[in-house]
């Protein structure tokens, strides 16, 4: 049984992996605008792997428009994974490159932290366009999001390892070492995305949380069967309480 739900862990990951939305998935822009950030043109940087560099430490987020209509209100929705926030950015004087300018400092864009996000620029006069960037100029371990899944990976280590040494007493259950696996990918995850080495997305996830399921679900296993099956609990003092008195007096004379 647990080598089935070893299996079925491993084939649901792997599933997920391949069928999760790509992160460059989304089109660039609708064809009405061409946004631009901090120079350069969106159209290049769709993807993660193209992220626009953004410093906090040194650089506002500069957005410019191209626009044959009128651009109206802008809004940006800046996100990782389930985190999101929408800024406002503040208008500027427009210049030959830009019939609309807007900026907004690293207090608005960096609410997240640092590393991978996705921009998604919305006006009211129709413009919609998607763009990655990558914030940098803090460590990842310094930010609210790196530090608490630093403490979240750190911890699925440790639970994982007190489960394996439980399976090794055989008082555990395969169970806590993949729940504990899960916890250390998605802490990983996180800190991978604020590093930018990779965008918070589903396929990037799944890529992250599988090794230590799988090497814990794989481990655990072992022992069990190393160890001799099943953890020794509650049906194995049943039995002993089940066994005649007189045979537990001749074990103990012998």
């Amino acid at each position: 049984m647990s080598r089935l739900a070893l299996f079925g862990v491993a084939a649901a990951l792997a599933l997920a992996a391949t069928q999760a939305e790509s992160p460059g998935a989304a089109h660039a822009q609708a064809g009405t605008c061409i946004p631009s950030i901090n120079g350069q043109d969106i159209a290049e940087h769709t993807t993660p792997g193209k992220a626009i560099d953004i410093n906090r430490k040194s650089q506002d987020l500069e957005l410019g428009i191209i626009s044959r209509n009128a651009i109206g209100n802008v809004d940006l929705k800046i996100e990782a994974g389930p985190w999101s926030t929408n800024i406002a950015p503040r208008p500027q004087t427009a210049r030959p490159d830009a019939d609309w300018l807007g900026t907004s400092p690293a207090s608005d864009y960096a609410k997240g932290g640092t590393g991978l996000y996705k921009v998604t620029i919305t006006s009211t006069g129709g413009c919609q366009a998607v763009a990655w960037i990558n914030i940098t100029g803090k460590s990842p371990f310094a930010t609210y999001a790196g530090a608490a899944a630093t403490v979240v990976a750190l911890a699925g280590l440790a639970i994982q390892a007190a489960g394996l040494w439980l399976l090794f007493q055989r008082r555990g259950w395969i169970w806590l070492a993949l729940a504990a696996g899960a916890a250390t990918g998605a802490g990983l995850a996180v800190l991978g995305q604020q590093a930018g080495l990779a965008a918070l997305v589903p396929k990037s996830v799944v890529l992250w949380v599988a090794p230590p399921v799988v090497i814990g679900g794989a481990a655990g296993f072992g022992l069990r069967r190393w160890r001799g099956g099943r953890p020794r609990g509650r049906d194995d003092e049943d039995k002993l309480d089940d066994e005649p008195a007189s045979a537990r007096g001749d074990a103990t004379r012998a």
